[in-house]
């Protein structure tokens, strides 16, 4: 490596700068759908980053000048294994029940491999320029931080966002090397390297996510020999606020990841549906329909029929528009021409529509996942329940999965009711045989038990309990469950840790 001219430093600092923003966020996001996304391995897979920056600086005057130029080589070469290595190996550990290794494996990675070589060259270049150097540099690497973000918010409006968005990291990577080697073998080289990266990896993205679930979801191909692929890709993409994944297993079955967590899938997810917005629209001649979520669409199509309007309220417009592409055949297809008729999609965030909306419903589906993630557990608090009951008619329904069964006194269960019974006056738990339970919550119910229970023999869902008021609050009386409210959001902390334990050091899992 030759001395690297002052102009020369500040280039690679502005790229490096855009490079940590860019790569933290595909790790952050893999990571959380490789590690079953939760707040906890969110905060744990961004910490690691950071101890990988901090020790970048640490190392930064102890690595020789030559040895920082193979690094960088090297780091490119890891770099262009990614996300795709990661998903090979975590699907190989999770696959060998060494859940925990494979948590550890990826910490690993995100915090000694990926972001310390960035972190090493500000402190090295301070030493060489002096020590007033430093606002002049430091500045440099920041405004590259704020071109990466810049160029997340682009990316994230194109269908080849992803592919976009790495095809900058290399270049810029590749750059980096041309600056701290001044070789064109090298720079043609790289180049090289990215472009065949760029060809192939949406191969290998779709290859590698179908290996990770394949495992993941415990499917094996030596159980059926004569199926060559058992598990394929449909669709994938990072968004701003999550990573969306659509695969295909056998008979054509579709399941729908965000975050690594599964919303669509199975016949007990398409019961879901019905109990979540079927089952109490069908006490309305012509309900209006508020569905808050609903990725898969599988709620819309239970209501579509007979509601006289459906609005949809979703945060992520990627989410809706893979359901709309890629999830529909589920569904009675012959409704769709009443789409435009009757269909109101939303692109809000849930809280902000409630609060704002002119409108009344008969019905508010909440076709969302557990409060395992801070947004989403604020769809679970008191004051949002205050919120909807103020949106809903004089006897209007509020429908939400509980997350769990009551009879086994799950603590989130319990709390989601009591949380329910502090707002509404009435409320009811429609209780599936070993499936989660839901509630209905009302001012005012345009049905009784007995009707309810009779709707739900008609749907030929047997074995399904229904709890009145009294019921549930004998149950409630049992123990000790706090109401969730956004001053007491402690569930969403305990729920993660419990996954994280249960996931990552039980014997059992």
């Amino acid at each position: 490596m030759e001395q690297i001219t002052l102009s020369n430093k500040q280039k690679i600092l502005f790229i490096a700068g855009a490079n940590l923003i860019i790569i933290q966020f595909v790790m952050i996001r893999n990571f959380a759908s490789l590690l079953f996304g939760t707040e906890m391995i969110i905060l744990l897979t961004t910490l690691a980053y950071f101890f990988g920056v901090s020790l970048g600086y640490l190392l930064s005057d102890r690595i020789p000048k030559s040895t920082l130029g193979t690094v960088s080589v090297l780091t490119l070469i890891l770099h262009l294994t990614l996300p795709f290595s990661l998903r090979y190996l975590s699907g190989f550990f999770v696959s060998n029940n060494h859940n925990l290794i494979a948590l550890l494996s990826l910490i690993f990675i995100g915090s000694f491999l990926i972001s310390s070589f960035y972190s090493v060259l500000l402190p090295r270049f301070i030493e060489e320029e002096g020590k007033e150097s430093l606002p002049d540099l430091y500045r440099y690497e920041i405004l590259g931080a704020l071109a990466g973000v810049l160029l997340l918010f682009i990316c994230a409006n194109f269908s080849v966002g992803n592919l976009v968005l790495m095809a900058g990291y290399f270049l810029g990577l590749t750059a980096i090397l041309h600056l701290l080697w001044n070789s064109k073998a090298l720079l043609a080289n790289c180049l090289i390297l990215t472009l065949a990266y760029l060809a192939l990896s949406p191969k290998l993205e779709a290859a590698s996510v179908a290996f990770y679930y394949q495992r993941a979801a415990g499917i094996e191909r030596k159980s059926e020999p004569k199926i060559h692929e058992i598990m394929t890709t449909v669709f994938s993409r990072d968004t701003p606020y999550q990573r969306i994944e659509i695969t295909e297993g056998l008979f054509g079955r579709r399941h729908l990841y965000l975050d690594g967590v599964r919303h669509f899938g199975d016949d007990a997810l398409s019961e879901f549906n019905m109990f979540i917005s079927g089952l109490p629209a069908s006490f309305y001649a012509d309900p209006a329909v508020l569905i808050v979520g609903s990725g898969s669409l599988g709620s819309l199509y239970q209501v579509l029929g007979h509601a006289k309007s459906v609005d949809t309220v979703e945060i992520d417009r990627q989410v809706i528009s893979a359901g709309l592409k890629y999830l529909r055949d589920g569904n009675d297809r012959t409704l769709d021409p009443l789409l435009d008729q009757k269909w109101k999609l939303n692109i809000d965030d849930a809280k902000h529509f409630i609060n704002n909306t002119p409108k009344k419903f008969d019905l508010i589906s909440m076709d969302i996942a557990g409060p395992l993630q801070m947004q989403v557990g604020l769809l679970y608090t008191k004051e949002f329940y205050e919120a909807v009951r103020e949106r809903l008619t004089d006897n209007g329904i509020l429908s939400v999965s509980l997350n769990g069964q009551m009879w086994k006194s799950g603590t989130v269960t319990m709390r989601i009711l009591q949380t329910l019974r502090s707002v509404f006056p009435d409320a009811m738990v429609i209780a599936p045989y070993e499936d989660s339970n839901f509630c209905y919550a009302s001012k005012k119910f345009p049905f009784t038990k007995a009707e309810l229970e009779k709707k739900i023999a008609d749907k030929k869902s047997f074995k399904t309990k229904v709890l009145d008021m009294k019921e549930i609050e004998t149950s409630l009386a049992a123990g000790d469950y706090p109401v969730i409210s956004r001053k007491k959001m402690d569930v969403v902390l305990h729920r993660t840790w419990k996954r994280l334990m249960t996931q990552y050091f039980s014997r059992d899992d």
